[in-house]
């Protein structure tokens, strides 16, 4: 925020002085449209790259650093707001505790009299940051709902008193409105000019309002006026946000009074300014610069400005223009741009430094009280320092670890890549190594996980900065990897893999392999396996374990090899992915295991777009690629079809729909499902009918992936009437409708398909601390209930375990062949050759589901099974059935 203050700040003044200077002597329109600068430097959080040109320098700030932040982290200072006043005893101190903190007093861990006063004198202070930033928010509220209820009493007074007036060939509506200042443009959504009632009458005068207020509408001023009223409210606190406010608004008015007269004609320049003295002599008031509508009004100062300018018509020389883009552009640079860090002195907290294999680590010495730094042996030689909580590692053996940074080699980091990460992530890099973060993923502080958590971000925040600044490291993101397309640049080829055709004979089942040329990229080259893709979408980075060795020392060496004669077999993507396949997943596999796809770059961009250069093709029985065919759709609109059967007759759908239908579930599977989607918004009948058959395949495939593209590529009224098609041609062809648990076979199914159910549709999530999964912490599941179902799993972007919960208590609703409502009987008869198990005191979650039952059965299909089915009884009737998937062993 202070380099936003600063920047912005900074950039009003020269913009102040630059209009000041140039008055007259540049274009209005372009006057206005500076402004525009200070708009997005006040709407924009952060600044942009480091730069020696940047205002920031001056004040010694890390880019992106601000003060609140650093001083929230380590080292503000506190201001008592209260006498200190120590507890008298324990027990007082567990009752504020527990009151500050939600909790019961039982819950508080026994203190000690440090403790006790150390919390005495954090219940009686506050940082001047939080303090700060408590004001700052209450301004903006203050100021936003002054914003707020003074446009909806002008929109109410506006309401009540306008007459429409039909004003033929004018693109807006035109109301007359009665105890208006000055005519106005108003209106966000739906835009209107209101005229007062002296303008209203046809004629001259309301000739030049209307060119006036048409100008405003073509420059966007009502929306410009929103943006204005925004920053008004987020920088309440700055003078010259306020003055830069006024001076854009009545430039605004310049450049409209430049625009009408463009209109009307230049003979009518010194008419349209006595009408404009004749209409905005009155001074406007402060308060309108809250409202998100124009105004003539001008005051004596701004009117004596326009009639100036108007009589003096400004004309703008080539080299005027030259100089003020030129200013313009040196002070963006200077004031988007953030400070370098090589203007940054060290920090001035009190630390206790740490030397580790050339690396200086920084812990502040008010933590020294907190936390014990490498408490235990380092093991191996990536790990530079470990950090514990104090308190809980004397208290629990083995527990407390609130991080450890790492140091990674590339080949150590690329094997990072490979695995599941839980738990670690890399900030920072140099030439040589890469720096990580690592915390636990499991429980650390039974007694007190907040102020543990608290503890470990503002402790673990301060020493990764600190770092990165002291020992000249350069910020780094896993993301920086994870956000490529592809690990190896140029051609790539994609290789689909069955992986139980060559044990069951079965393709249902496909995963994808993606290979590169690591090292060169003409027919000599080698390939390699770069990633790979499992049948649910997910993507496997793979870098070779090569004894310490980079995947680039790797390849190096084997394309050498390669080129000496030997292991010729790398230049054939077929061979490598068969002995990729033979050693990664350790899969028996023949060449009909795979199937080569097209050797192009993965993207869509070779297709000319054009369905005609394609489907004579098609209809001669020939081929054609997903990459060529499925971009034609982003240009298709609903008369594409019926102009489709006028070209090539009926006959051209079948050969069309078969590719299609090969082609919905092919490569790159986002962009695929996109383009059918496509297809479909635009067409109708029976074309429309075929198309939403791939929908639900495509659905069926991968929901996640299909719902995930729904929900970003497309607008809302879209979303909607695609996930409709879907739930409709799903209920239509399976039924009963089958809600399944992946791997494990089980399934809970339904006489009739639940449209109640918010099929497809992103479904609410919630945090929840207390899940099946108790060893991970907290867990993230999506839920949803409706018509006695419910369906709770732990969604997959968290990790890569699953935990499943299907529950119903509607009629109709079986596993096994046991249904709701069938008798105890049937259900014994079912399983009397079964291992049905009979379970005491179930759940409590399964007593609040089911609500009062007299016995609930589980059945597990072998004795080490995660996966069970629980049949609920009431009064010698099944009413409730449960499939759970369980993740730390037989979940019941």
């Amino acid at each position: 925020m202070t380099e936003t203050i600063l920047s912005a700040s900074a950039l009003i003044l020269i913009l102040t002085a630059l209009r000041r200077i140039l008055r007259g002597k540049i274009s209005l329109r372009l006057q206005y449209a500076l402004w525009a600068l200070v708009l997005f430097r006040l709407l924009l959080p952060f600044s942009l790259l480091p730069s020696s040109m940047s205002v920031l320098n001056s004040l010694n700030l890390l880019p992106g650093e601000t003060v609140e932040n650093a001083g929230d982290a380590v080292s503000s200072p506190v201001i008592p707001v209260r006498p200190v006043q120590a507890f008298s005893s324990a027990e007082e101190y567990k009752k504020a505790y527990a009151a500050d903190h939600g909790i019961s007093p039982g819950e508080v861990p026994e203190p000690d009299e440090a403790r006790m006063e150390s919390y005495a004198r954090e219940r009686a202070s506050v940082s001047p940051a939080a303090a700060a930033k408590v004001v700052w928010y209450c301004g903006i509220a203050a100021v936003g709902i002054c914003l707020v209820a003074s446009n909806l009493l002008f929109y109410r007074k506006l309401r009540k008193s306008r007459r429409r007036l039909d004003i033929r060939d004018f693109p807006l509506p035109v109301y007359e409105a009665e105890g208006l200042p000055s005519p106005c443009l108003f209106g966000l959504f739906r835009p209107a000019v209101y005229l007062t009632p002296e303008t209203s009458e046809e004629g001259e005068t309301r000739k030049a309002v209307l060119a006036h207020e048409i100008t405003h509408f073509r420059h966007l001023d009502h929306i410009w006026a929103l943006g204005r009223c925004a920053c008004l409210a987020l920088h309440w606190y700055n003078p010259l946000v306020w003055l830069a406010a006024a001076l854009s608004r009545r430039d605004a008015e310049l450049a409209c009074d430049e625009g009408a007269i463009r209109l009307l004609g230049e003979d009518r320049r010194m008419e349209y300014g006595r009408t404009l003295i004749g209409l905005t002599a009155r001074r406007g008031s402060p308060g309108q610069l809250l409202y998100c509508a124009t105004t003539m009004t001008s005051g004596k100062r701004g009117i004596r400005e326009r009639i100036t300018l108007i009589a003096k018509k400004p004309r703008m020389l080539t080299g005027t223009l030259a100089t003020v883009l030129l200013i313009a552009a040196l002070a963006a640079g200077c004031t988007f741009t953030g400070a370098k860090e090589s203007t940054v002195p060290e920090s001035t907290v009190p630390v206790t430094l740490y030397e580790r294999s050339g690396i200086t680590i920084a812990i502040p010495e008010e933590y020294a009280d907190q936390v014990l730094v490498d408490p235990a042996d380092n093991s191996g030689g990536t790990e530079l320092l470990h950090v514990y909580d104090k308190s809980v590692y004397e208290k629990y053996e083995g527990m407390g670890w609130l991080f450890t940074i790492v140091r990674y080699t590339q080949a150590q980091y690329e094997q990072f890549l490979s695995s599941d990460g839980s738990g670690q992530s890399f900030f920072a890099k140099d030439d040589s190594y890469y720096y990580g973060f690592f915390i636990a993923t499991d429980v650390q502080s039974p007694d007190d996980s907040e102020t543990f958590s608290q503890l470990l971000s503002a402790l673990g925040d301060f020493v990764k900065s600190d770092m990165v600044s002291r020992n000249s490291l350069t910020v780094y993101s896993d993301s920086e990897f994870f956000d490529k397309a592809y690990t190896y640049e140029g051609e790539h080829v994609f290789i689909k893999y069955y992986p139980y055709y060559a044990s069951e004979g079965r393709r249902d089942i496909v995963w994808t392999l993606v290979l590169s040329r690591p090292v060169r990229q003409d027919d000599t080259g080698i390939w390699c396996v770069e990633r790979w893709m499992d049948a649910n979408g997910y993507t496997y980075p793979y870098f070779p374990d090569a004894d310490g060795a980079s995947s680039e020392e790797y390849y190096v060496n084997l394309q050498a090899r390669c080129d000496a004669g030997h292991e010729t077999g790398l230049l054939d993507p077929e061979q490598v992915a068969l002995s990729f396949i033979g050693e990664v997943f350790g899969h028996a596999v023949n060449v009909d295991s795979i199937e080569v796809g097209p050797d192009e770059t993965g993207s869509f961009e070779a297709s000319s777009g054009n369905i005609d250069d394609y489907l004579p093709t098609l209809m001669e029985g020939g081929s054609v690629s997903a990459y060529d065919l499925l971009p034609c759709f982003e240009n298709f609109t609903r008369e594409t079809w019926p102009q489709l059967e006028r070209d090539y007759g009926a006959d051209f759908w079948d050969p069309l729909w078969v590719s299609l239908r090969d082609a919905a579930l092919g490569y790159l599977q986002e962009d695929r499902d996109y383009y059918i989607a496509k297809a479909y918004l635009t067409s109708d009948g029976a074309y429309s009918e075929g198309l939403d058959t791939l929908l639900a395949m495509q659905w069926r495939a991968d929901s996640a992936l299909e719902s995930q593209c729904l929900s970003e590529r497309f607008s809302d009224e879209e979303e909607a009437l695609l996930r409709q098609a879907i739930v409709y041609t799903l209920s239509y062809t399976e039924s009963p409708y089958c809600l399944s648990v992946p791997e494990y076979g089980a399934a809970l199914y339904l006489d009739k398909y639940p449209l109640e159910y918010p099929f497809g549709y992103s479904l609410p999530e919630g945090t929840f601390e207390n899940h099946t999964a108790e060893s991970f912490g907290k867990v993230t599941v999506v839920r949803v209930n409706g018509g006695g179902l419910e369906i709770s799993y732990l969604h997959p972007a968290d990790g890569v375990f699953y935990v499943f919960h299907i529950r119903s208590t509607a009629k109709g609703s079986s596993v096994l062949e046991v249904a709701v409502g069938d008798s105890l009987g049937v259900l014994e008869q079912r399983f009397k050759n079964m291992p049905l198990e009979t379970a005491t005191g179930l759940i409590n979650d399964g007593d609040e589901y089911f609500g009062a039952h007299d016995a609930v059965y589980v059945y597990h299909e072998t004795e080490e099974s995660i996966l069970a089915i629980v049949y609920v009884v009431k009064d010698g009737f099944v009413t409730g059935i449960e499939i759970v998937s369980g993740l730390d062993g037989r979940p019941y």
